[in-house]
């Protein structure tokens, strides 16, 4: 993705290049997060460490941000800061029991549990959308900056 988006990036102009600059800008973005992730996973195979020698050697020959609009990496920013908030929202759910004595808490007018609530049900979410509107949105914003959210 990162490389296709450079080489529009590198022809394009206007709005669509507008457009190609924030696509390049979050790609290049989540190539990293991915990265960061991958190398950290304790149970790699052979085959996996090298497919992530790869990665980070591609990563690292290439320049993050390059001539990427201030207004167009703000934007990017703001998607790659919503995306896990959002993810989270839609898939994660705190465990039951912990639930309930909260609302007993607040209910009896007592102090906040010392036990902190954990996060242990994942939840399939078959309705989410493909694109995460938002970053459509955002991208949206960046290719015109005369529009306004």
């Amino acid at each position: 993705m990162v490389d296709l988006w450079r080489r529009i990036v590198s022809r394009a102009s206007g709005r669509t290049l507008r457009r190609a600059q924030f696509q390049l800008a979050h790609w290049q973005a989540q190539t990293r997060d991915t990265f960061t992730t991958l190398r950290s996973y304790p149970r790699l195979t052979e085959t996996g460490q090298f497919f992530v020698d790869m990665m980070g050697d591609t990563i690292t020959a290439r320049t993050d941000g390059e001539g990427i609009p201030e207004d167009v990496a703000a934007r990017v920013m703001d998607a790659a800061v919503a995306h896990p908030v959002r993810r989270r929202l839609r898939h994660l759910r705190p465990e039951a029991r912990a639930v309930g004595e909260l609302a007993d808490a607040w209910a009896a007018g007592a102090p906040y549990p010392a036990r902190q609530p954990t996060v242990e049900v994942v939840v399939p979410c078959g309705h989410a959308a493909a694109v995460d509107g938002y970053r459509a949105l955002l991208c949206k914003v960046a290719t015109d900056p005369s529009y306004v959210l």
